[in-house]
């Protein structure tokens, strides 16, 4: 998609407006100076060829806090010039409360399913809402009126309410990178309101699965009372989509990498150095975080270890854990579990020349980390809550006519992609045991087989794909608003329509009761019309008698009782019953049949020869533009 297509951008300097927590970059600071450099992959590598043209700006915080004001100029014109991004800098005192506080206290663990890990701490939220305002400053600083606003995840979820105030018009769309949970447990937060109207200042939500995205609009009606249609949600007379974008990954760029000699080399060094030719490998990559599961892996690879004993020797689990919020408390009593569960496991399986589980705690450059994965025989992820997991499509990509099999997670959203993967729950240790035998024990022809269906897949909606998806979808959604906004009439247009409806030898005025006479909120909660409105519709019906027709998806006992005193037609119960010259008439079961196609309509209510014209259910809201399901 050309960027200068995007939704609401006209003219050359429009941008695509990229929002995070982090920008793509890492600031070390050394001896001679700051320096600044790329960070690989994520979102940037998927932005990267409109990145080159110039079109995408990136905002975030830059890891990093300055000196000095002048060190903080520095910062912000490097950055602006080489790297197109501009910094939010926060100080360490709000990094403590708004990001290790709300966002990874309350908002992580909560909306992966570990309610008792949360913590609920009002100062943090204080914290939270002013760093989004601080984010709000420097993107409206930033941007212009035409950009489009790409907000990420569940850092910046009141972001968007913020900009729609302060722009109404902007095209904004929001991506969650992490599950969006049940009702049940999203309304355990203390500040659920405040997020979903944070969340609806969007355009756009996009989630990585239908899961995610059926989870939030339930929350939406339960909480806001706010219903939806196939995704759809009027909120404030403006339509908000919600819809799922499973996230993919650079499957070229890292098809290309096994061809470097650097990362041929290191297949070589990690074959030798694993035992590859002699053994089986099992390999697992994560942070070192609650929610990947990690004790739950290794009670599940003990269990594998005791129920089948023939592969003591003949396989081995490279564990590669990441450091991850060291910070925290949580993760710190993790290690030391991870660390104690490791240790027990070795020494009452290991035998001289052999030990089960190789552990790693650090982090591999990427080329490394694709050498690992062409080298693994079986990739075992098994997270207990991930939003989608990108490492285990990282693993397909990488095994190029090698064969390998993919051991997951049913509760990763990866999972509703590459359905080829040996599905597991990761609560059942004997669930684990047995896919891991299944594994080791696959024919190599099968391993081709559902190693080549699913890199098929991801080839055909990668990281590049999900990126354009997106801001099409966007642009769609913008469309759809603009064709439904409404227009006040101007003078000239007014004083036409009045002459003309004079003009007219029959009248007819067709009124919907709730959203033309009074509005859908108001009809939902009014005891029934006040007098100015019953005074108006009888001066009507004193000019055109059975011209006036009101239209409703009430009751028609309802209806008689509020307007039965003003002459005039009245249509219930979307067509159900039709009031006729002063008496009411069933449309539907027994009774009088209303006319087929083309057939000669009753001139009761005022309608003229011909083929009646369709008309969409009173209270039925328009679908908007459809669009391409999102991997399919």
């Amino acid at each position: 998609m050309p960027p200068s297509s995007g939704p609401g951008l006209k003219g050359p300097k429009r941008k695509i407006v990229v929002v995070a927590n982090r920008l793509p970059v890492s600031i070390t600071p050394r001896k001679e100076g700051l320096r600044i450099q790329d960070s690989p992959g994520g979102l940037a590598a998927g932005l990267r060829a409109l990145r080159d043209k110039g079109e995408v700006t990136f905002i975030g915080w830059p890891g990093y806090w300055p000196a000095d004001e002048s060190e903080r100029r520095e910062i912000e014109r490097n950055l602006a010039q080489q790297f197109d991004c501009h910094p939010v800098f926060l100080p360490p005192q709000e990094i403590a409360k708004y990001y290790f506080g709300f966002s990874n206290k309350a908002l992580w663990p909560l909306f992966h399913y570990f309610p008792a890990q949360c913590s609920y701490d009002k100062s943090e939220w204080e914290s939270y809402k002013r760093v989004n305002r601080a984010f709000l400053e420097v993107v409206l600083e930033r941007t212009g009126p035409s950009d489009t606003i790409w907000v990420h995840d569940y850092h910046l979820m009141l972001l968007p309410a913020l900009l729609r105030k302060s722009r109404p018009s902007a095209a904004v769309g929001f991506f969650l990178h992490i599950p969006f949970p049940s009702y049940e447990m999203f309304r355990l937060l203390p500040w659920r309101t405040e997020l979903l109207e944070g969340l609806l200042g969007s355009d756009l939500l996009g989630f990585h699965t239908y899961e995610y995205a059926r989870h939030f609009l339930n929350s939406v009606l339960r909480l806001l009372g706010s219903e939806h249609e196939f995704g759809w949600i009027n909120v404030d007379s403006r339509q908000v989509k919600a819809d799922n974008f499973p996230m993919g990954i650079d499957v070229r760029h890292i098809e290309g990498l096994l061809d470097e000699p650097s990362v041929v080399k290191e297949i070589a060094n990690f074959g030798r150095d694993l035992g590859a030719a002699e053994r089986k490998v099992v390999l697992s990559v994560d942070r070192l975080d609650y929610t990947k599961g990690i004790p739950r892996r290794l009670e599940g690879l003990e269990s594998f270890l005791e129920n089948y004993p023939e592969w003591h020797g003949r396989f081995l689990h490279l564990m590669l854990c990441v450091p991850s919020r060291t910070k925290v408390a949580h993760y710190t009593q993790l290690k030391e579990d991870v660390d104690r569960m490791v240790g027990r496991i070795n020494s009452r399986f290991g035998k001289p020349g052999w030990m089960p589980i190789h552990y790693l705690y650090q982090s591999l450059p990427f080329e490394k980390l694709v050498a690992l994965y062409a080298v693994a025989d079986v990739a075992l992820v098994s997270p207990i809550r991930d939003g989608m997991n990108l490492v285990a499509k990282e693993y397909v990509a990488a095994r190029r006519g090698t064969g390998g099999v993919l051991v997951l997670s049913e509760t990763a959203g990866a999972a509703f992609e590459l359905g080829e993967a040996l599905t597991v729950n990761v609560n059942s240790r004997e669930d684990m045991a047995s896919a891991l035998d299944q594994a080791l024990r696959m024919p190599a022809a099968e391993q081709e087989f559902r190693i080549r269906t699913m890199r098929n897949r991801l080839r055909d909606y990668d990281i590049y794909r999900w990126v354009q998806s997106f801001l099409e979808s966007l642009r769609g959604v913008k469309e759809a608003q603009r064709e439904r906004e409404s227009h006040r009439l101007g003078r000239g247009w007014s004083k036409g329509l009045v002459e003309e409806f004079g003009k007219a030898r029959r009248a007819l005025l067709l009124l919907d009761y709730g959203g033309t006479l009074v509005s859908p909120a108001a009809e939902a909660v009014l005891p029934g019309p006040d007098y100015r409105l019953i005074r108006i519709l009888k001066m009507l019906s004193g000019g055109i008698g059975d011209g006036l027709v009101v239209i409703s998806g009430m009751d028609h006992e309802l209806m008689e009782r509020w307007l039965g005193g003003v002459r005039c037609g009245l249509v219930a119960e979307g067509g159900a019953w039709i009031k006729r010259n002063g008496t009411w008439v069933e449309t539907v079961g027994p009774g009088p049949r209303l006319p087929g196609r083309g057939e000669r309509v009753r001139s009761d209510l005022g309608l003229r020869e011909g083929r009646p014209r369709a008309r969409p259910h009173p209270g039925r809201r328009a679908r908007g533009p459809p669009h391409p399901v999102p991997g399919q």
